[in-house]
């Protein structure tokens, strides 16, 4: 959902499965295809880029885990 100052709050997190799952790859694009089709009707958004895989997800938070544990020493 996204409020009238652009803040998006994503909900269903009981529905989360780990990236290490073994069908985490399609689960993970069956929602982002879910996700833009829902958009795209609902507000005539497409995005504009390739949207990013679930390997750069995971380098994302790779990088994001090791710089915070940097800060933290």
């Amino acid at each position: 959902m996204i409020d009238d100052e652009a803040n998006i709050t994503v909900i269903d997190f009981p529905q989360m499965v780990s990236t290490s799952h073994p069908n985490a790859e399609s689960y993970y694009q069956r929602d982002i295809d879910c996700i833009v089709s829902w958009f795209s009707k609902r507000y005539n958004i497409v995005p504009s880029e390739k949207l990013p895989s679930l390997a750069d997800v995971k380098w994302i938070i790779k990088h994001l885990l090791f710089r915070s544990r940097l800060r933290r020493d």
